[in-house]
């Protein structure tokens, strides 16, 4: 189950406990819009598990898919007009099958939206909120049709160097397109700058690197 990144409607991060058969004790993360479910009905077994099958794999009925921890960035300088606020994402992702869950309860519950504005991109483990701590050392944005980008690097490196360059260039590639909108008020040429700076995007696996996404829905 790849990390991902929802835009459709403000929801909760959920976090919870399950009690198998065998007596263990399992707490983690998902998240879920309140168009789908009853807050006050969270606290009984049935309920939480009905939500928890609404969560369920792909293609795979039998197991409930969630994450084992939740990560928090705060960006010392962020590159646009957004407040320094904590950027918040799910780590390690796994799964439980059903079978297995006796008792489930909700532990705490916190509103977020998926039209926030940014979002960590990429993959993180909780390890790596070590050096998120640390001074930032180079910082670039990049802007496309409806996304941008900025890169926040922490430690420099000659291969993050050609990387940023390659990420300049293409944004002054960007300045000078002329979006020509449809009937929609959407650009076709817009939506493929954004694909082509998002493939640019994904090669920045490095190390001791984050990378914020910001969108519009």
């Amino acid at each position: 189950m790849a990390f991902g990144l929802k835009a459709e409607y403000d929801g909760y991060h959920i976090h919870f406990e399950i009690e198998t058969f065998t007596g263990d004790r399992i707490d983690g993360y998902f998240d879920a819009s309140p168009l789908y479910f009853q807050k006050d009905s969270l606290q009984n077994t049935v309920y939480l598990i009905r939500l928890f099958q609404s969560n369920k794999i792909k293609g795979d009925s039998a197991n409930f898919g969630f994450y084992q921890d939740k990560i928090s960035y705060t960006p010392t300088d962020l590159l646009t007009l957004r407040q320094n606020a904590p950027i918040k994402g799910f780590l390690n992702d796994t799964t439980i099958a059903f079978s297995t869950i006796k008792n489930a309860k909700v532990l705490d519950m916190e509103w977020f939206s998926y039209c926030s504005g940014t979002s960590l991109f990429g993959s993180y483990n909780y390890q790596d909120t070590l050096w998120m701590q640390s001074e930032l050392k180079k910082s670039i944005l990049i802007e496309g049709y409806l996304t941008a980008y900025e890169v926040h690097i922490f430690e420099d490196s000659p291969e993050k160097d050609v990387l940023l360059k390659d990420l300049e260039l293409l944004q002054n590639e960007i300045d000078d397109w002329t979006f020509e909108t449809d009937q929609s008020g959407y650009s076709e040429e817009g939506f493929l700058i954004d694909e082509k700076l998002s493939k640019l995007i994904r090669t920045f696996k490095l190390s001791k690197t984050v990378i914020l996404l910001h969108y519009d829905c």
